[in-house]
């Protein structure tokens, strides 16, 4: 009768175990799979950032091209600045030289005349 009575606590036991275990088990496959949904997250926010890393990436291609275009530009600007500033020196000089020779012209013709008027 003894004997019974341990056997049946043991088996008692081992049920509390089983359950135990399967609870255990239950909760930890929740976990598995509360883990792989977040991991499926995960790899779809992954792939959402390298597509916007690899869009970025294009757009810094694009932003650096147009900057050494407008850096070229600048580069153009600034020599057709020199060139015209040389040509406003130019033509500064040549407008002296020729307003110099129009009063040597001036004085040349008032010379003549006065030679002239003395002739007669």
């Amino acid at each position: 009768q003894q004997l019974v009575e341990e056997l049946k606590e043991v088996i008692s036991g081992l049920r509390d175990t089983i359950e135990q275990l399967q609870d255990e088990k239950q909760y930890m496959e929740q976990r598995c799979a509360d883990q792989m949904a977040q991991n499926a997250e995960v790899r779809e926010e992954k792939q959402q950032l390298e597509e916007e890393v690899n869009t970025l990436s294009r757009e810094l291609v694009g932003l650096r091209q147009q900057n050494e275009w407008t850096l070229n530009e600048k580069k153009q600007v600034t020599s057709l600045k020199e060139i015209v500033q040389k040509q406003k020196t130019e033509i500064y000089y040549k407008q002296k030289a020729i307003d110099t020779l129009s009063k040597r012209n001036d004085e040349s013709a008032s010379k003549l005349q006065q030679l002239e008027a003395y002739r007669r």
